[in-house]
């Protein structure tokens, strides 16, 4: 009789992981945002303008395991306007490409939870710069490795919520050159060569949820 529950309570298990998608299947999703603001204490003025678009594709090779890439872009520009240095000014763009895999596992018909491990690369550069004649240029390029979980859900047949959690563990390289102009002469050069590995298993990871719509073509 044990041996009856136990093999029931196995099969039961077994539907609820089986998979909700087909090989073959294409999903659309991708984040977007954007930001303005501006912020006035006196004789501060502070303003701010930023854009992110990250669109990104994907194609199931098996009933659970898909596989894609995705493009990212990015730019910012923010200003501070001081009584007695005059302004800053940060200006900031990037745009780069990815590659990742997913792993779904499905928790009845609707819910699942799913890992995803990728690479990113992609090209910087920007510019500081400090009243009318002094400025930093940099330029340069970074990649890494990332692994991160999450958890969704299927809204409809072609609609699907998740929610990705802080990456487990990140690897990653950055290289830039800043060159700078200091009161209209030569400030000099100066390289940056920066890798880190990182991980995130804290207690307020799920304070960091990335919310995300996507389209199951």
């Amino acid at each position: 009789m044990k041996l009856f529950y136990l093999t029931t309570l196995l099969m039961l298990f077994a539907t609820c992981m089986y998979a909700q998608f087909n090989a073959g299947d294409k999903v659309l999703g991708g984040s977007f945002s954007l930001n303005a603001s501006k912020n006035e204490q006196l004789p501060y003025v502070n303003s701010d303008f930023g854009i992110n678009v990250s669109p990104s594709f994907a194609k199931f090779k098996t009933a659970n395991t898909a596989v894609g890439f995705k493009i990212l872009g990015q730019y910012s520009n923010a200003k501070t306007e001081t009584p007695n240095s005059g302004y800053q000014k940060n200006r900031y763009w990037s745009a780069g490409a990815g590659v990742f895999g997913q792993r779904y596992f499905f928790i009845g018909s609707q819910f699942f939870v799913m890992g995803e491990a990728g690479f990113n690369a992609s090209y910087n550069k920007g510019k500081v710069t400090y009243g009318e004649s002094t400025y930093t240029n940099s330029s340069g390029f970074s990649g890494g490795f990332y692994l991160a979980p999450g958890f969704g859900i299927k809204l409809s047949k072609k609609f699907l919520l998740d929610l990705t959690l802080n990456n487990l563990a990140v690897i990653t390289y950055h290289h830039s050159i800043n060159k700078s102009v200091v009161a209209g002469a030569d400030g000099g050069k100066s390289k940056v060569n920066n890798f880190s590995v990182s991980s995130n298993l804290n207690g307020n990871t799920l304070g960091n949820l990335g919310l995300g719509f996507r389209w199951l073509m």
